[in-house]
């Protein structure tokens, strides 16, 4: 069941590309604007969605430049693209560092992810074939 925690699978980091304490940083940061509000399980997805991207032939293959991607990430822009105190921001911490350590909880596939309640741009996501699942307000989507 995807987003379902079962027992860690072991990761080799260098495949991730992530070296170094500024993409545990960036990470974090990323999942924090994207996943501002949701469960630490909605956290790990959302940062699961970033690490699968690296691993595919569709993607950029560093963290920084899937981050930083043009039209991909809309929370980068936020005001919760920061470093601070909050719980919010503990969590998606946490969060980084359990994927850094144990990799993708989510199929190495699932590389979309989409909320049409808070989403501007309708037209895309509805090419986006097959959905893999709606849990909570996010629809995720895998690539074929």
């Amino acid at each position: 069941l995807p987003g379902a925690i079962t027992s860690p699978r072991p990761v080799d980091l260098y495949s991730y590309h992530i070296r170094y304490i500024k993409e545990l940083v960036l990470l974090s940061k990323a999942i924090n604007s994207e996943s501002t509000g949701e469960k630490y399980i909605d956290k790990l997805r959302v940062g699961s969605v970033m690490l699968n991207r690296i691993k595919s032939n569709d993607f950029p293959n560093t963290l920084d430049s899937v981050i930083f991607q043009p039209n991909q990430f809309k929370g980068i822009t936020s005001v919760h693209f920061k470093i601070d105190t909050t719980e919010a921001f503990k969590e998606s911490l946490k969060a980084a560092i359990y994927l850094m350590i144990h990799g993708s909880i989510l199929p190495p596939n699932i590389v979309y992810f989409h909320n049409p309640k808070t989403s501007k741009d309708k037209n895309w996501i509805k090419k986006m074939k097959p959905k893999l699942y709606i849990k909570g307000d996010r629809h995720w989507y895998f690539t074929k």
